[in-house]
């Protein structure tokens, strides 16, 4: 987490949060809140410049748990939600990033002359694909070089 000119890197990120949880532990529970909001702010914009979002999950996580330590469970609710809004769109990435990887992978392994291997990649994908659907060329594509290879003899490369 590092951006020239802020001075924001995880050391920086550290020190917010010992700050945070210090105000906490001693019973500024408005202060610790304040922090934590704050921090999660910088983070979401750091995150959007390219960084990575865990640094605002790890914040949001600890005011989560600070407004839950105050009986506001309806704004730890809404944190909580927000990571998991997070988590969602990273897991959907994920996962359609991994079915692309594994099409791929079918279609190389396949013009190898692999096509057992190449059959359990393609499975895969062609699995993953009821979540994570295939762009419509790349699933075309897949399954046109699976049925073009079978007929097609093969190859020790």
């Amino acid at each position: 987490m590092k951006r020239k000119g802020n001075g924001m890197n995880h050391t920086w990120f550290l020190d917010r949060m010992r700050e945070a949880l210090r105000a906490a532990e001693q019973g500024r529970h408005d202060r610790a809140v304040d922090l934590l909001e704050r921090l999660a702010t910088q983070c979401h914009q750091a995150a959007k410049d390219g960084l990575s979002e865990w640094y605002e999950i790890q914040a949001l996580g600890l005011l989560g748990m600070e407004f839950e330590r105050q009986d506001a469970h309806a704004k730890a609710g809404a944190v909580f939600e927000r990571i998991a809004d997070l988590r969602r769109g990273a897991f959907q990435e994920a996962g359609h990033g991994l079915a692309a990887a594994l099409a791929a992978a079918a279609v190389a392994t396949l013009r190898a002359g692999k096509r057992s291997a190449a059959r359990k990649l393609a499975d895969e994908a062609l699995i993953l694909h009821n979540a994570y659907p295939l762009p419509k060329h790349d699933l075309d594509f897949l399954r046109r070089h699976l049925r073009a290879r079978k007929s097609k003899p093969r190859s020790k490369k």
